[in-house]
């Protein structure tokens, strides 16, 4: 059975490891998303992409298609309110540069960089090969000349909103001004295209997402030491002491147990389905503040609720009550204590359990759902086995008896 008290102890540890970091998580992308960390990192990236030129970045910002994603009539506005978007798609920046310095007086850009694979039909706007007499047939030739006078009128619009700018520059001074590095990026990308500007696009695309990818490890870096900070201030508010956990757990079977059971009950129900707590700074997810606040807040007082649920020797009230029988033993008629006083003094009995659980909040939530599961199924070959040994003796019997 020592074999099976260990696991178990295992367990419980591991599960409370679970607890505390989706807790911490959650703090962290509150703060994340209250201090709009994501969106700074996202612009940061951008500018790095853009070789600095602030100037184009604003003209990137304020192309119609990334305009769109956020509040606010310019990039200078938004930054200003704290409203620049967490998440710009691929697609849509690739289709804005493009269209910021591939176009022409009577073409966009982005002309032809939808790939064949699109949703439109690439028949409808192009010739139909069947019956002329089909009504199908004249219906999407119908259609091709009221998108032939659509897009005219739209070129015309467009064009005139951006004489219209006082701010705006016409392709060729935007060429002139584009940083030599960008430039070279640009032409690689069309260069290797071979003439597609399906490929040019996915070529940015694929530009733009490797950068993105420099901005996600930014902030992963900067989670991780925010979660070791949280993980540390969560261990001594609330008296999170590994050690004291796992000494409380090996002498308490009853205790083991109903962990061990808590932590089979919250990997079943969580089975694909634990939140998202390393969120990158590309992440689409762009939610209502006010409802993802509310969202996390009830994320927060479901995993409390199950870690006091496991009746472990967390939080100072044990600690407390203790302090007070000390003290009335001692023959002091007072039966207040000075909390703070004896957390300071206790501490160092604790720094090391704190400590040990400010390490394990920093490893994040998935790692120890992961570590959870894989001790379950451990757990689940060597009990069978362990109870089939115990119940062998009792099988060895004499003809005799």
């Amino acid at each position: 059975m020592l074999g099976l008290d260990m696991l178990d102890v295992a367990i419980g540890v591991v599960f409370v490891f679970l607890l505390v970091s989706l807790i911490a998580s959650a703090i962290a992308e509150y703060i994340e998303n209250f201090l709009k960390y994501r969106a700074s990192d996202l612009e940061k990236g951008i500018l790095e992409m853009l070789r600095g030129d602030t100037k184009l970045l604003q003209q990137v910002y304020e192309h119609p298609l990334i305009l769109s994603l956020y509040e606010g009539k310019s990039h200078a506005e938004a930054k200003g309110t704290n409203k620049l978007p967490a998440y710009i798609p691929a697609r849509s920046f690739a289709l804005a540069m493009m269209d910021l310095f591939m176009s022409t007086d009577d073409k966009s850009g982005a002309a032809g960089a939808t790939p064949a694979d699109a949703p439109i039909s690439q028949p409808v706007a192009g010739d139909v090969k069947a019956d002329p007499s089909n009504q199908i047939v004249q219906n999407a030739a119908k259609i091709k000349n009221v998108a032939e006078v659509i897009v005219k009128k739209l070129r015309e619009v467009a064009t005139k909103a951006q004489s219209d700018a006082t701010e705006r520059l016409t392709p060729e001074q935007r060429l002139q001004a584009m940083p030599a590095d960008v430039a070279k990026v640009l032409v690689t990308a069309i260069d290797a295209a071979g003439g597609d500007a399906s490929k040019v696009r996915a070529n940015i695309e694929g530009w733009f997402n490797s950068s993105m990818d420099r901005v996600s490890g930014w902030y992963k870096r900067r989670s991780h030491k925010i979660l070791v900070g949280i993980g540390l201030l969560l261990a001594i508010a609330f008296n999170i002491d590994t050690i004291a956990i796992v000494q409380s757990l090996w002498m308490n079977k009853g205790m083991r147990d109903a962990a061990v059971s808590a932590a089979g009950a919250f990997a079943k129900h969580q089975a694909g389905n634990l939140p998202a707590t390393t969120t990158t700074a590309a992440s689409p997810a762009q939610p209502d503040p006010t409802a993802e606040a509310q969202r996390i807040q009830k994320n927060i007082s479901t995993y409390a609720t199950s870690l006091n649920a496991l009746k472990l020797p967390i939080g100072w009230e044990r600690e407390v009550e203790s302090w007070r029988d000390a003290a009335v033993a001692a023959g002091s008629k007072r039966t207040d204590v000075n909390v703070w006083c004896k957390a300071i003094e206790g501490s160092p009995m604790h720094l090391i359990g704190w400590l040990i659980t400010a390490a394990a909040v920093s490893m994040g939530a998935p790692f120890w759902f992961d570590t959870l599961n894989k001790i379950m199924v451990i757990r689940s070959t060597v009990k069978p086995r362990e109870k089939s040994a115990e119940e062998a003796p009792k099988e060895h019997t004499t003809a005799g008896t």
